[in-house]
């Protein structure tokens, strides 16, 4: 099991906190209830909850995903369509090493996803292929990760400090089916079968 307190995602790499022109989404969990997350940047793309949970906390609400079957189905509207930069940021808490490879936010493995794999590393994947970069996060305490990409390089931060980087084999971002958070939803095209059944 892992909480999400917040989920950012923009159309460039490195948003300055005081411009916020390439927001695309902002999830801020603090409806507290309900079976609706709302997009607080104003696009519009607002998820469905399915089997997640809202806890409160000292400043205001959080998800609680088990890493199997709960998630947040934000469908696949026209802003999440990233296909030259992105920066997807999450404050996260697991609570133990995954079984799984449970999705923190994005996509696909064969477009742009932040997930937390069984070996306690956050990973950053951009396309196919063996494009990712990953670090470690530990268990039991929020953490800040965001992953960017900006058609050249991968870049993978933890609580602000650039924790691993290479090279992009791609230049730019597959389309990729419907933004979730807390799950992985598979990919019926893609080349990899692993990418399928997710």
């Amino acid at each position: 099991m892992w909480a999400l307190i917040a989920a950012t995602l923009t159309a460039a790499t490195l948003p300055s906190a005081a411009d916020e022109t390439d927001l695309v989404a902002r999830y801020t969990f603090d409806e507290g209830q309900g079976e609706l997350v709302r997009d607080v940047s104003g696009n519009g793309a607002d998820g469905t909850v399915h089997g997640a949970r809202f806890l409160h906390t000292r400043t205001g609400h959080c998800m609680e995903f088990d890493g199997v079957i709960s998630y947040v189905d934000c469908g696949a509207p026209q802003p999440l369509d990233l296909r030259e930069q992105v920066t997807l940021e999450a404050w996260v808490m697991p609570t133990g090493v995954p079984g799984r490879e449970p999705g923190i936010a994005g996509k696909q493995f064969s477009s742009y996803l932040l997930t937390y794999y069984t070996d306690g590393n956050c990973w950053w994947y951009i396309n196919e292929g063996g494009n990712n970069v990953h670090a470690p996060v530990m268990p039991g305490r929020w953490q800040h990760v965001a992953g960017t990409f900006d058609g050249e390089t991968l870049r993978l931060y933890v609580n602000g400090r650039l924790a691993t980087s290479k090279p992009s084999k791609h230049r730019s971002i597959a389309p990729g089916g419907n933004f979730t958070i807390g799950a992985v939803m598979g990919a019926p095209s893609a080349d990899d079968p692993n990418y399928r059944n997710t």
